[in-house]
């Protein structure tokens, strides 16, 4: 009886002992970021910081796992903002009015290959004078959206029921 008691205290000991030595061989850091998000980094090493200050703009890596710029895959236009209202206007009506506000410069990095890109704010105008805007990436050599476009407006031109005294509920006309 007291061989069983002994074996039971020893066994766990035994065990924690073992992942213990394990663990001290084969030190594992917690991945933290998913390999499929597309993440910036707020812990940066001296390296980072480097790239950043030498390109002047923020370097969102598409993969985690490697953080080295080799090459671009494109180069800076200075016509960036004229090809990208090209591209906007392309499918609206002749009469639409688009602004185009640049916000800041910024560099996708995967895997060793990075593209230049600019995060803008785009408003468009149409000829009743509403106003609808959303944020985009875009290329810096081509003006073409990069990825989907966020914080859109959406423009409800609805209008509302009046309910008059006698409770008759009537379509306002404009």
């Amino acid at each position: 009886m007291k061989r069983k008691i002994i074996y039971l205290l020893l066994i766990p000991l035994l065990l924690v002992y073992l992942i213990y030595q394990e663990n001290k061989k084969n030190p594992q850091k917690p991945n933290l970021i998913s390999e499929n998000k597309s993440v910036k980094t707020d812990i940066a090493n001296d390296q980072e910081d480097k790239q950043e200050k030498k390109f002047k703009r923020t370097i969102i890596y598409l993969s985690p796992s490697n953080k080295k710029i080799l090459s671009f895959t494109n180069k800076k236009n200075e016509r960036w903002m004229d090809l990208a209202q090209d591209n906007l206007l392309r499918f609206q009506e002749p009469t639409t009015k688009v602004k185009i506000v640049p916000l800041e410069g910024v560099i996708f990095s995967q895997n060793g290959k990075a593209k230049l890109a600019e995060k803008i704010l785009v408003s468009y105008t149409n000829q009743s004078g509403l106003v609808s805007s959303f944020n985009v990436y875009v290329d810096s050599e081509t003006g073409k959206m990069i990825g989907l476009p966020w914080n859109r407006t959406v423009v409800e031109n609805k209008s509302f029921p009046r309910i008059p005294a006698s409770g008759i509920i009537k379509q306002i006309k404009k």
